[in-house]
C-alpha cells in the first residue's frame, strides 16, 4: 500500500512540475521532454543510462526528437520499407 501511494505522490508532483511548465511558453518539446523522462522512472522505476538495454535506446530515440525526422518515419514504416526493398533490388 505504501509504495503505491509513494508512487501516486511522485507521479503526482511530477503532473504538477509538468502543468507549471506548460503555463510558459517553452515549446512542445520541453514538455514532451519531461513527460517521457517522467513516464520511463515510473515505468522502470530508475533514471535511464547512457548504454543501457533497448529501453533506454528507445527512449533516447524518443526524447531527442529524432521520432520527427521524416527519414525515420520512412524507414520504420513498413509499406515505405517495401517500397525502399523494391528501388535497391
Amino acid at each position: 500500500m505504501l509504495p503505491r501511494l509513494l508512487e501516486r505522490g511522485l507521479f503526482g508532483a511530477l503532473a504538477r512540475i509538468i502543468r507549471f511548465l506548460c503555463k510558459f511558453d517553452l515549446g512542445f518539446d520541453v514538455y514532451d521532454q519531461a513527460l517521457t523522462t517522467g513516464l520511463f522512472i515510473s515505468t522502470h522505476k530508475r533514471l535511464p543510462k547512457r548504454n543501457g538495454d533497448i529501453n533506454d535506446f528507445l527512449y533516447e530515440i524518443k526524447r531527442n526528437g529524432e521520432l520527427k525526422l521524416p527519414e525515420r518515419g520512412f524507414v520504420t514504416d513498413k509499406e515505405f520499407a517495401k517500397i525502399f526493398v523494391r528501388g535497391i533490388l
